[in-house]
């Protein structure tokens, strides 16, 4: 079954494999290129956890400005007055981020550990209500619990984890997306 405007499946795959034979060369130059930045993060994870706070600062501050501009250019439209508001809320999160960036990874922490207690307790609450559709609902369930333990982890830490964890956590995913764009490329030629 196919859906109007949409390729099928097979002429979806071929583009697929036909992009990576393309591309191959540049994904295992970036796969190698996010491996090495990701052994950075995580040797100097304290270094790696400011930077992302100066990122995420320097991306608040554009966007919320950016937001606030197009907000005045579209004064007589419903909803000016929210989208200012949170426009200026981003910049001065923006500007906190980048005067204060070990305030920022404070912050992002506080929300890393919310999202995996979230994300935990719902994987959990999901796993043993489904236990009996779901074939395999214990690995869901060990998943949420894992998430569960993350979150206490780096709370019974706090704030001394916020130094390091986002820089760690950031390095780790770089590393492992780094090898799969290698891997990819490399399967390129049996494509």
């Amino acid at each position: 079954m196919t859906t109007p405007g949409l390729p099928d499946v097979e002429t979806l795959r071929r583009q697929i494999k036909d992009a990576i034979k393309t591309h191959s060369k540049m994904f295992m130059f970036e796969g190698v290129v996010l491996i090495l930045f990701g052994l950075m993060a995580i040797a100097l994870p304290v270094v790696s956890t400011l930077t992302i706070g100066l990122i995420v600062g320097a991306a608040l501050l554009v966007g919320g400005v950016v937001q606030v501009v197009s907000s005045f250019k579209h004064s007589r439209e419903s909803g000016f007055w929210l989208s200012l508001v949170v426009g200026a809320l981003a910049a001065i999160v923006g500007l906190l981020f980048l005067f204060d960036p070990s305030s920022g990874a404070l912050s992002l922490t506080l929300l890393l550990i919310a999202l995996f207690l979230a994300e935990g307790v719902t994987k959990i609450v999901a796993a043993i209500q489904m236990r009996d559709v779901l074939p395999n609902w214990g690995w869901t369930l060990v998943s949420g619990l894992i998430s569960v333990v993350l979150a206490g982890i780096l709370w019974s830490g706090f704030p001394i984890t916020a130094a390091w964890v986002l820089g760690l956590l950031v390095g780790i995913n770089m590393v492992f997306f780094g090898v799969t764009l290698i891997v990819m490329a490399a399967s390129a030629k049996k494509l």
